[in-house]
């Protein structure tokens, strides 16, 4: 391979990519782009902030029984979705409705302080805020721009000023007349002088010249109906300043060659290299300083009416932040004095340095969690605290299907140096879920609730809050009602002091149980088995964590209850993937079997005849036909009013899905539910027996079955592993344990 060749075209890539980019450009060439499209280009970081999440976009989901927002930002689009904040969408409406706000007033005002409990992804939330800064500051829509002033050597004459001259890169939109230091190259250059506050070059503008801009821009509703604050009463940096009024004396107000030595160069978020996103840990310093520049040898290179100006470079977290976030991370850790300043400058925007004030231009985040916050709000300091923060609850998420997502990613990197059987993140993530309900007080609703939410337990109440399911023991009516309330159940307890979701286990917890199980396994399978075992270990540790030394009521916080409960549900769930794997029915069965139910029951309930299938004869409905599915329900209610209920649910699918083929698996769960508990109990002695062939598969003894019993172990193996995504040793360790149980609720009952 020629190197050369590798060189040269890294070489021509680079520049191209320089040039394309625009990472520098002479103020004339910004100027266009600041005429043509003044908004983008003159944005506050209130604004910025906020149109990044806009660039992302948002959907309608369904979320505990109510529509809700979800920023897609938080998907982490620009990253494959690594690090992605699962459910939370509550909190990203909160934060973002905080932006929208700030974006209106043209500054933000507020610190906007995320407070839950350990654990409650308010971290995660910053973190993916962070790296969707990041990739929006290298998009057109998301150009940042800062200004550095540029002096050359002496004897760099004006003749070396015109574009595109040897070894120099310039904008490929500058064609402008003026001529500009800015693509001067390094040899060229005596001296540069940044400016650490990344003040953007509209700066540079008199003020009457902006407001004609702006003007122009509103006439041709280029502008949002937003406060141009930023862009109407923004002003350079005390040492920018000093350059600029320095050299405007000196070239006698000639505007034109002080904007010669302007370099605009583009910026790039990143929380790596501390560019408008900055993570401040408690720490026991103030978060920026100051001092003057003497030291830099090549300030002797200045021109002689700026080599006496004192100039001070500012420094610290909050001028690295600037024009994007800083983020606080566990704010209230630090003692109350060192957050006394951040009250002014969250509110005002400056902060008070030795000789000077900084104005900055950035969004303030914190995290808190409860703790530290109830604290505080027994200081005479809240009052005052209180007024200059937009407070964003984060709790726990209590979707027992998000949960599960959080622990994916970890179990998809177990997964690389072992398997991972089904429903290892599923069952972790509905115990976390039940240890953080709360009991409904029933007396807060409605007569014909209250004996129902009385009643209603902590699995039933996920089921509900993550998939709108009402227990199946209810009345069709009743479901209906519970199912309706379920936003207002999920908001009876959101703003208690110890609201839903503030206590329970921690996905920090149910990790290191995920961790430890996968140690333990060694090289063999991590399956849920494992994860019960680790979860009943935990459980033990009350003095290590607040939510195990809750007193149960009522079945709820009854940790230890809960991982029977779930390990109830999982082996109905592998129930049903054994039995459907051993293919002694066809799915299709299943919905012959409903939509011959349901073609009698309409007939039935519109006093019409039915079309005996085999004879063609029209006939009345078939009682046993419908009698034969209606007696594995369990109904509450009598069984004219469950078909009517069943006709009328069909009626209002079609409505809503017009041309959408109908689901019973959708539409109905719990019928389906029924009809495979009854092919169970009717084939429970067959399927015992294909269990315990399949555990002496790979033995000698299996080459002694007969040759149809091997055939159909050889079957449920496949498809349990190409259907379910088992291996062969944790689907003989699951149905090993099956065999040992008499009896599965909800299964064999």
């Amino acid at each position: 391979m020629d190197v050369s060749n590798i060189l040269e075209g890294l070489n021509e890539r680079s520049r191209n990519a320089f040039r394309e980019g625009e990472r520098i450009r002479s103020f004339a060439s910004y100027m266009k782009d600041l005429t043509d499209d003044t908004y983008r280009f003159s944005r506050s970081a209130a604004q910025y902030v906020r149109d990044m999440f806009d660039f992302y976009g948002s959907e309608e989901r369904q979320s505990m029984g109510e529509k809700v927002t979800r920023l897609l930002l938080f998907d982490a689009p620009f990253d494959d979705g690594k690090d992605q904040v699962y459910g939370q969408e509550v909190v990203q409406s909160k934060i973002y409705r905080n932006l929208a706000h700030f974006a209106r007033e043209g500054t933000a005002h507020r610190l906007i302080l995320l407070h839950g409990p350990n654990g409650s992804s308010k971290t995660s939330i910053v973190r993916v805020i962070f790296r969707g800064l990041e990739h929006y500051s290298r998009q057109p829509e998301g150009v940042l721009y800062a200004i550095s002033w540029i002096f050359p050597k002496k004897d760099v004459s004006a003749a070396k000023l015109g574009f595109g001259a040897k070894g120099r890169i310039s904008s490929p939109r500058d064609n402008s007349d003026y001529p500009s230091f800015a693509y001067l190259t390094g040899e060229e250059i005596a001296t540069r002088i940044l400016c650490e506050q990344k003040d953007p070059p509209f700066f540079l503008l008199p003020l009457k010249e902006r407001e004609h801009l702006l003007k122009a821009a509103m006439e041709r509703d280029a502008y949002p109906e937003e406060s141009p604050l930023h862009f109407l009463e923004g002003m350079l940096c005390q040492k920018c300043k000093s350059i600029y009024e320095n050299l405007l004396n000196a070239y006698q107000g000639d505007w034109i060659r002080v904007a010669q030595h302007v370099r605009v160069e583009r910026i790039f978020i990143s929380q790596r290299y501390r560019t408008g996103a900055v993570t401040v840990e408690p720490q026991m310093h103030v978060d920026a300083g100051i001092r003057q520049l003497t030291t830099d040898a090549s300030l002797s290179e200045l021109p002689a009416s700026l080599q006496t100006l004192p100039l001070f470079l500012t420094y610290g977290d909050l001028v690295d932040a600037n024009p994007g976030i800083i983020e606080y991370s566990d704010l209230l850790k630090r003692p109350i004095e060192m957050n006394r300043y951040l009250l002014g400058t969250s509110e005002k925007g400056t902060v008070n340095l030795e000789c000077q004030t900084v104005y900055l231009n950035l969004v303030m985040m914190g995290t808190s969690n409860e703790k530290q916050l109830d604290a505080l709000k027994q200081t005479p300091d809240f009052t005052s605290f209180r007024g200059r923060r937009a407070f964003v609850q984060t709790p726990y998420i209590l979707e027992a299907s998000k949960e599960a997502q959080i622990y994916g990613p970890m179990t998809k990197t177990i997964g690389l140096r072992q398997h991972v059987a089904p429903h290892v993140a599923d069952v972790a993530g509905l115990w976390a879920v039940l240890t953080r309900m709360r009991r409904p007080d029933p007396d807060n609703y409605p007569a014909p609730l209250r004996a129902i939410l009385s009643r209603l337990s902590p699995m039933q109440k996920a089921a509900l809050y993550d998939r709108s399911q009402a227990p199946e023991e209810l009345r069709e009516a009743d479901r209906k009602l519970l199912v309706s309330w379920v936003s207002r159940i999920r908001a009876e307890l959101r703003e208690d002091v110890n609201y839903e979701g503030r206590y329970g286990s921690s996905p920090r917890e149910i990790k290191e149980v995920i961790a430890n199980a996968a140690e333990a396994a060694g090289a063999g399978c991590l399956t849920p088995l494992a994860i019960f075992a680790g979860l009943r270990d935990l459980v033990k540790e009350k003095t290590l964590y607040d939510f195990l030394r809750l007193e149960p009521s009522g079945g709820y916080h009854d940790n230890e209850r809960f991982i029977t409960e779930v390990e109830e549900e999982y082996l109905k769930w592998v129930t049903t993937e054994i039995t459907d794997s051993m293919d002694l029915v066809e799915e299709e069965e299943y919905d012959r079997r409903f939509t011959d139910y349901l073609q009698h029951v309409m007939a039935y309930n519109k006093k019409e005849k039915v079309r005996q299938p085999t004879t063609s004869e029209m006939m009345d409905p078939d009682p046993e036909v419908m009698g034969g599915v209606e007696n594995l329900l369990d109904l509450k209610e009598d069984v004219d009013t469950f078909r009517t209920s069943l006709v009328a649910k069909v009626g209002a699918f079609v409505v809503d899905n017009p041309g959408a083929p109908l689901s019973y698996r959708d539409l109905f769960p719990g019928i389906l539910k029924a009809l495979k508990r009854d092919f169970y109990r009717q084939r429970k002695t067959r399927i015992r027996k294909i269990e315990e062939d399949l555990m002496r598969h790979g033995m000698e003894e299996f080459g002694q079955l007969q040759k149809v019993d091997q055939e159909k172990v050889e079957t449920t193996l496949h498809r349990m592993v190409n259907d379910y995504h088992y291996c062969e040793r944790c689907a003989k360790e699951i149905i090993l344990h099956v065999l040992k149980l008499d009896h599965i609720p909800g299964i064999t009952e």
